[in-house]
């Protein structure tokens, strides 16, 4: 997701706190890479769910979905996802009042949420457990949040009472 309003050294801080505080599983992939990440221009945020390559996605919209806008989500190229974040983001925190860490958490637990068990589908059968590093199996709301707060230490009080809303659908 393009981010105007933060600098690069803000979110490779955010990511370097992150990844000191919980080591992430050993993966035999590069796409969850923390040297993926870096190969990205300075104002695109790709953490976790954002970091999985389209063909991946587009592989998991194959199966049934739950939420169409996930779905249509799934099927995004790179850069159609990247333009669809960055207007989700700034309709989140422009229009919709909503604090830019709850935005960027929900942007990045929602499809979680939403599809885990597609997902977890996908994960089996294409015998890849570690895409689980990049796409937790998150079941709940109340889990989430958990996540949100161990990923995004920042993320309290109003901001994530605004992350709990919209993750609830309300």
């Amino acid at each position: 997701m393009c981010l105007t309003r933060h600098r690069q050294g803000d979110l490779q801080a955010i990511l370097v706190s992150c990844q000191k505080r919980r080591p992430r599983p050993a993966t035999t992939s590069t796409h969850c890479s923390t040297q993926s990440l870096m190969r990205h221009s300075p104002n695109t945020r790709k953490l976790e769910m954002n970091r999985v390559p389209s063909e991946i996605l587009n592989e998991i919209a194959k199966l049934p979905l739950r939420n169409a806008a996930m779905k249509a989500l799934f099927q995004m190229s790179e850069e159609e996802k990247a333009r669809h974040l960055e207007q989700e983001y700034r309709f989140l925190t422009e229009t919709a009042g909503v604090d830019g860490l709850a935005a960027l958490a929900y942007q990045e637990l929602a499809p979680l949420l939403a599809e885990n068990k597609a997902i977890s589908r996908y994960v089996v059968r294409s015998g890849r457990p570690d895409l689980r590093g990049c796409l937790p199996e998150i079941v709940s709301v109340k889990e989430a949040l958990v996540y949100a707060r161990a990923e995004w230490p920042l993320l309290e009080g109003k901001a994530l009472r605004q992350l709990a809303d919209l993750l609830a659908g309300g």
